[in-house]
């Protein structure tokens, strides 16, 4: 029986409840027991699935349906919060592969790209330090191993490790086909996808060889990863230092360049960033070159910092930044990041004229406190004359 009262659950869904999704994860379908014989021949009671028979149907899979087709932005709302609470709450595995192929035959590339980044971060991986003898040289060795963990509940199933990597390889399936079908879609819905990412999901480089999705979208064609049937590995010499961009579908990607610049702000993992860079530089470094000033000033007004640099390097080669406003350079200035105020300066320097900012603007600039922009605003307050204005 389940562990909270799925009638609840229904009354909320039906009335738009605050505490649906509350209700909902305290709902565990347990597991069932059965007695065996053991070795010792003595009984032994054993974790069975749960009985799927005619006149018991599962708790939570008469819900799916319903939820999918309920026109309700309370409902949508609940169902990418549902998604990205990581789909793996112990009994709710029905729920989970109902709403997911329900997702796949509407066609719903908004919760399929919630699935697919959720199944990638259903795989945990822990890395344990083991000592080794090692005989021949009588010497104990430490060596590092990664290896999987999978969070487990006595009372519920969760999902099994095949079956999380069946479900990456599915979401992987959707994707790829769309590739032929829809390239423009295909490009957005991947975009979208990396652009979901967070940094705690790579808290070390070894991480990545669980996300088998992300590997599958960002290395599908790169021979520096092994790829087995359970499994991800690096190649015999290889390091992850080593990964280059050799996306899904590289046909696909042509003339997208704008598509990745505007996804790089998006992204919220670091990883995924530095990767969309190098890709961009790597495929696309005409289009960098002769990049307009308003899509730089776009980079350059990111929170993160590796893509304020990017849009700084690409100040020197900027069509239109003659054409800048003093007030827009000025608040290009307003960042911590040292390294961009080094390059702003420097192309401030450049471009703009001393005989366009006022004296009092010279004197603000000068008590900057990076020493890139306080020099540039001495050398124009220099320049100046008492009665200047």
């Amino acid at each position: 029986m389940p562990t909270s009262s799925t009638l609840l659950v229904e009354e909320l869904f039906a009335s738009g409840g605050v505490g649906f999704l509350t209700a909902l994860w305290e709902v565990q379908v347990p597991r069932g027991t059965e007695e065996i014989a053991g070795w010792d021949g003595k009984p032994h009671r054993v974790p069975t699935r749960f009985a799927r028979v005619p006149h018991k149907a599962h708790p939570l899979g008469a819900l799916a349906k319903r939820w999918l087709d309920d026109p309700r932005p309370w409902a949508r709302e609940q169902l990418r919060a549902y998604i990205a609470d990581g789909c793996d709450r112990p009994g709710h595995r029905t729920l989970v592969k109902r709403l997911f192929k329900g997702a796949e035959e509407r066609e719903d590339h908004e919760l399929l790209t919630l699935f697919f980044v959720a199944f990638d971060r259903m795989r945990r991986l822990r890395s344990r330090k083991l000592k080794y003898y090692d005989w021949s040289t009588q010497q104990v060795t430490e060596r590092v191993r990664i290896e999987p963990v999978k969070p487990r509940s006595p009372e519920a199933f969760h999902f099994s490790q095949r079956t999380r990597i069946y479900l990456q390889r599915r979401a992987v399936r959707y994707v790829r086909g769309l590739a032929s079908a829809d390239p423009v879609t295909f490009r957005r819905v991947l975009l979208d996808i990396l652009a979901r990412y967070e940094d705690e999901d790579l808290p070390f480089g070894e991480s990545l060889l669980r996300m088998r999705g992300l590997v599958s979208l960002l290395f599908a064609h790169s021979a520096v990863l092994g790829r087995g049937p359970r499994s991800l590995s690096l190649a015999p010499g290889a390091a992850l230092s080593d990964l280059a961009p050799a996306p899904l579908a590289p046909e696909a990607w042509a003339g997208a360049a704008a598509e990745l610049l505007d996804a790089l702000p998006r992204a919220r993992n670091l990883f995924v960033r530095r990767q969309l860079v190098r890709w961009l530089e790597r495929d696309h470094a005409a289009v960098l070159r002769a990049l307009d000033m308003a899509r730089v000033q776009r980079l350059l007004a990111s929170p993160q910092p590796d893509v304020q640099l990017f849009g700084a390097r690409l100040l020197e080669s900027a069509e239109g930044s003659e054409n800048l406003l003093l007030e827009e350079w000025l608040s290009l200035l307003t960042t911590d990041n040292a390294d961009v105020l080094l390059l702003v300066a420097s192309k401030m320097s450049a471009v703009v004229m001393p005989a366009r900012a006022s004296l009092e603007q010279c004197v603000a600039l000068a008590r900057h406190v990076a020493h890139a922009p306080a020099m540039l605003g001495v050398e124009w307050a220099e320049s100046k004359t008492l009665g200047s204005k």
